[in-house]
């Protein structure tokens, strides 16, 4: 499996008149920000983001990291058990990501930022997630010994 992490250092915005403005600058600006690292895998990515009132002026900020994994599914499009039975793989099941067909190149980048284009949870302008993904490969095996 190849990782790579895209992270969005920040996003950050200080001097509007309002938490929506502010929130709205730092979202506008949030794409333009960010990094590649190749074949580093981070445990626990997330995204930070908030709003904050100093002094009548608001600010608010952005941080996000993502991995995006790219790999093959399965080497082959069979499965020999430990007696010598071979299977035909019809599906390949990857932990939290998702479901495959046998020995195709796969990319999945998460966490999604989707919801970054909408103001935090009213009553709480901030929000902190974590995301941990489960990379476990599992084969569903078709009922057709070869």
């Amino acid at each position: 499996m190849i990782h790579q992490n895209r992270i969005a250092l920040l996003s950050m915005v200080i001097g509007h008149g309002s938490s929506n403005a502010a929130w709205e600058a730092a979202v506008a600006g949030y794409p333009s920000n960010g990094l590649v690292h190749t074949n580093h895998f981070y445990d626990n990515v997330g995204w930070v983001r908030g709003a904050k009132s100093v002094n009548g002026k608001w600010g608010a900020y952005i941080w996000a990291m993502q991995n995006t994994v790219e790999f093959k599914t399965s080497p082959t499009n069979v499965w020999v058990s430990t007696n010598g039975v071979t299977n035909v793989i019809s599906k390949v099941l990857v932990g939290t990501i998702g479901d495959y067909a046998p020995m195709t190149d796969q990319s999945d980048t998460g966490p999604s930022l989707a919801g970054l284009t909408n103001w935090p949870t009213p009553g709480d302008p901030s929000n902190d997630v974590k995301y941990k993904a489960d990379l476990t490969a599992y084969y569903e095996l078709a009922n057709l010994p070869i």
